[in-house]
């Protein structure tokens, strides 16, 4: 297999980035630039790289007429929120970090400008989790369909971001008029960071 990075960690996650190309999460010519500028084994490159090609991508996002092409402005929108999340993957070993922070509301604010400019835009909602512990976000899609639909609930691995799900199975389910609803646990990005709860947290409140 071609590497895309000497670091095998890098390489992996650029596989996973290249993955969403179908369905408006990235653009292989684009994460292959980032990837060229990437050091292997240093994280702050691998950040660095990605944020500024998600500022570039921001500002294409911000230029576009959305009035008169919101297809194009909501591509670009979805791709900033994606290398703005790929900016934030690798800084998690130190919390006190603020561009954990600053990166995610920079990702949620391109993927929010992109949601509006759905045919059907996605709803943001929160939910409560048993017990009331904490709150569960989560994205509500609708196929449009006015009959009885199936609807598939989605959630990422690990500390995976829901807004990653809607590029993986989200956007190939509406397409085949199925609903989708995303949304977000314990140690994954918005819970993690509104609520600082942790997969820990989450288990021993579980027993």
């Amino acid at each position: 297999m071609y590497q895309l990075s000497a670091d095998d960690d890098f390489h992996y996650e650029l596989l996973r980035i290249l993955g969403i190309a179908p369905y408006e999460g990235s653009d292989i010519g684009e994460v292959l630039v980032a990837a060229n500028k990437i050091e292997p084994l240093s994280m702050l490159s691998w950040s660095k790289s990605f944020d500024e090609l998600a500022t570039h991508m921001g500002k294409v996002a911000e230029g576009i007429d959305s009035s008169k092409y919101p297809i194009s402005a909501r591509n670009a929108h979805f791709k900033a929120a994606t290398y703005y999340r790929a900016a934030d993957f690798f800084l998690h070993g130190n919390w006190s970090d603020p561009n954990i922070n600053t990166l995610w509301d920079k990702q949620t604010a391109s993927f929010n400008a992109a949601l509006k400019l759905m045919t059907i835009p996605g709803k943001r909602v929160t939910l409560r989790s048993k017990g009331g512990q904490f709150k569960v976000p989560a994205i509500y899609y609708s196929s449009g369909s006015s009959k009885p639909r199936p609807t598939i609930i989605m959630c990422n691995g690990y500390d995976g971001a829901q807004e990653e799900m809607y590029h993986v199975f989200g956007q190939a389910a509406l397409q085949r008029n199925i609903n989708i609803i995303t949304y977000e646990g314990p140690g994954q990005p918005t819970v993690r960071r509104e609520q600082n709860e942790n997969f820990y947290a989450s288990h021993a409140q579980s027993n």
